[in-house]
């Protein structure tokens, strides 16, 4: 008879697995004895740390993320998980042009302040000073640019004058969508949109 180390419950001689719990015997059976003898039992060595060394790590389980038996998963972490592992997408490129043609071209950053610089306070991303921007009633900090996934977006900060964009004031500290081809006006300074996707 063999002795399962798992449960302690005996077994035929030449089993495989232990008829009572299904642990494995085949790998820590010692050779046959003879007929009416207990079989014994080899007892485990320590692995050497050198080995252990040596020794490749599994690679961690994959759940795809279409997977729809993983009842335990929210709709939120799925969604998470989606953003988490989307291809990153190369923002797009946007540049502010004035009715002289001079252009102000925006990157690297999700948000930009468009206004008249000061030196004790105010460094506008878009510097207006030297188009006239405080005769034409351009503010310190006159509106604000956000770029992030949902798109590109203009908000007026409180300023003097007002924004309008497409013949539309802009409600203070409110964020509203920015197209390719729209007209801001700060003041009297007009400002030209142009929005473009990079190419993949």
């Amino acid at each position: 008879m063999i002795i399962c180390q798992h449960c302690h419950a005996q077994t035929d001689d030449g089993s495989v697995f232990c008829e009572n719990c299904g642990h494995e015997l085949a790998s820590v059976a010692g050779p046959p004895g003879p007929p009416g003898q207990q079989r014994s039992f080899r007892t485990p060595q320590p692995v050497s740390s050198d080995a252990l060394l040596h020794t490749p790590v599994a690679p961690r389980p994959y759940t795809p993320l279409g997977d729809q038996h993983n009842s335990s998963q929210s709709a939120g972490q799925m969604a998470a998980r989606e953003q988490r592992f989307a291809p990153p997408v190369a923002p797009p490129i946007i540049t502010l042009r004035l009715v002289n043609g001079r252009r102000f071209r925006l990157g690297g950053k999700s948000e930009y302040t468009i206004g008249r610089a000061s030196p004790e306070q105010s460094h506008p991303d878009v510097d207006l000073s030297e188009s006239y921007g405080l005769e034409a009633g351009v503010s310190r900090e006159h509106l604000k640019i956000r770029v992030d996934a949902d798109g590109v977006f203009v908000q007026d900060l409180v300023s003097t004058n007002e924004t309008v964009q497409n013949g539309y004031r802009l409600m203070p500290q409110q964020w509203y969508p920015l197209r390719d081809g729209d007209e801001l006006r700060l003041g009297a300074i007009i400002l030209y949109v142009s929005i473009e996707q990079p190419r993949p």
